[in-house]
């Protein structure tokens, strides 16, 4: 279908059959749009978007706009003098201070000039790290993030795949283990994932051994800041779950557990990785899929809808 931009004021659909309106007729309100005497207008300039009945209005560009408590995927810009500044794909880079990272073993203490000295061999320019938003400035807006939670911090491994954010909700978990065997995704609030080799996603390893074995400075096969070796047929499920995820992204599809997995499931018979991003007919069943999922579990419910991060309404 083709891609539909609109403005401010434009007829998209009606609520009811008694207007001319072609498809989007018998249509039910969604975000971005407005109701005047049966028919349905943008509020903002967009992409038309409809799952099932539901027609909505998504903004063309807008920057992420992070929450205090969301999971961020970033890269590390700059070394300053008791900072780190990281992209995390919003209005502005955001801080990571020195006292709000977790030292090597999980020391506890002050930072000293040492610390800062050295604050290259924890993270460097181009690192790709986890992080939660801690805290946002009132005055100018300013993101601090922190990565005191051994789940956060540098990762590898793996590598990193910038989507709309908008597709991307909060959620309870945005550390996935996909169906894939050995492939983890952390799905960063801000649009930034990483999909990555893990040893341990298959064999259900208590994170508590994890804290423990790195709280001892030891080696553990969970810690994603060691650089190792992929497997070829891992690197295959790497790429299968990638195209997936770039496909969920072209489409305008939620991404979220089930709709990886379910793109995951329909290409279980594809060989090249690579055929998942052209064959139609793939791109197809996955559209009709995810569509029918949402429209089965979630329609009759709008409220749902946003509280399972499935679709976000904006205010502004």
């Amino acid at each position: 279908s083709k891609i539909k931009i609109v403005t401010p004021g434009d007829t998209i659909g009606s609520t009811g059959k008694e207007h001319e309106l072609g498809a989007n007729q018998d249509s039910i309100s969604g975000p971005g749009t407005y109701t005047e005497d049966g028919i349905i207008y943008s509020s903002l300039a967009g992409i038309v978007s409809k799952i099932g009945k539901l027609i909505m209005v998504k903004p063309l560009k807008k920057k992420y706009a992070p929450l205090t408590g969301d999971i961020v995927v970033g890269r590390v810009v700059s070394v300053e003098h008791n900072r780190w500044k990281v992209d995390i794909n919003s209005y502005q880079h955001a801080n990571l201070l020195l006292t709000a990272i977790n030292l090597p073993g999980g020391e506890q203490r002050r930072r000293s000039d040492e610390d800062k000295s050295i604050m290259r061999e924890y993270f460097k320019e181009n690192d790709i790290i986890s992080a939660e938003v801690q805290s946002l400035n009132s005055h100018d807006s300013s993101i601090f993030l922190q990565t005191r939670n051994m789940k956060y911090g540098k990762i590898k491994n793996g590598f990193y795949l910038k989507v709309n954010h908008n597709l991307i909700k909060r959620m309870k978990n945005h550390y996935l283990n996909v169906s894939v065997k050995n492939v983890s995704v952390i799905l960063g609030n801000n649009g930034y994932i990483w999909i990555y080799y893990n040893p341990a996603a298959s064999k259900k390893v208590a994170e508590v051994d994890m804290i423990d074995a790195l709280m001892r400075g030891e080696h553990h096969e969970l810690n994603l800041q060691e650089a190792v070796e992929i497997p070829k047929e891992v690197a295959i499920g790497l790429s299968k779950v990638r195209n997936c995820i770039v496909v969920l992204d072209r489409l305008n599809l939620p991404i979220f557990e089930y709709s990886i997995n379910k793109s995951l499931e329909l290409t279980e018979e594809v060989e090249a990785p690579f055929d998942i991003l052209v064959n139609k007919e793939i791109i197809n069943s996955i559209e009709d899929a995810i569509k029918d999922y949402i429209n089965e579990n979630y329609l009759n419910n709008f409220s749902s809808l946003k509280d399972e991060g499935i679709m976000e309404v904006d205010n502004d």
